[in-house]
């Protein structure tokens, strides 16, 4: 893993650790190949993946349903 993806996947533990403590299921995903994502169980039972990524202002949380266009 290169550095930012180390940071990446950081971020996604600690989100995934306290959504969790609120009750919410979540898994990390870090595949072969791109960046890792958290993946969440919507109460409607749609799944939605967050990944983490760097911008001007720092650090943002990216999420959209598995269905999407990404």
């Amino acid at each position: 893993m290169r550095d930012s993806q180390q940071v990446q996947y950081i971020h996604l533990v600690r989100l995934g650790w306290d959504l969790r403590v609120l009750g919410v299921a979540t898994s990390v995903v870090i595949p072969a190949a791109g960046a890792p994502v958290l993946e969440i169980m919507s109460a409607g039972g749609v799944r939605v993946r967050i990944q983490v990524t760097r911008r001007a202002c720092g650090w943002v949380f990216v999420w959209r349903p598995w269905w999407s266009v990404t």
